[in-house]
């Protein structure tokens, strides 16, 4: 019960202020590649599990609709990833086609499939691959920062 309390907060929060919203994404995001770097694996699932969320409530608005769906891409590669740093076994194939139910109808007529590619490869290739991949990935957005492997 609390949860729904809690999870009907959040929503209405967010249709009062959805620029908040996608401040506390961001900050939900950049909490979670501090986790990375620090290999505290957990946390950073928890964190990029939350900004997806924040992505997914944005993803309703037409005013954010935009910039929320490359924001949820981008939660769902990264969470991916630390998913698989944190639990190498975990089968990711259920949140991929997660991710693809949920964009499939904002972006249409492109197919989804172009636009998930990436989590596909991060989901699947050999991890020392995906190491490289996602520091570059964060090399690019912060120079100073990197992640430990």
């Amino acid at each position: 019960m609390e949860k729904n309390t809690a999870a009907l907060s959040i929503s209405q929060a967010y249709w009062q202020q959805p620029m908040d919203t996608g401040m506390l994404g961001c900050r939900l995001q950049t909490q979670a590649r501090k986790h990375l770097q620090k290999k505290c694996w957990a946390l950073a699932v928890k964190d990029y599990a939350a900004a997806l969320e924040v992505a997914d409530t944005m993803l309703a608005d037409p005013v954010t609709q935009k910039f929320a769906i490359e924001r949820y891409l981008r939660a769902a590669l990264e969470l991916i990833y630390a998913l698989r740093k944190h639990k190498p076994d975990t089968d990711l194939s259920e949140l991929i086609e997660t991710v693809k139910h949920r964009l499939q109808p904002l972006l249409a007529p492109l197919p989804v499939e172009v636009m998930i590619a990436p989590l596909i490869d991060v989901a699947f290739s050999p991890i020392r691959d995906v190491d490289e991949w996602i520091d570059m990935l964060l090399h690019d957005d912060n120079p100073d920062r990197s992640v430990a492997h």
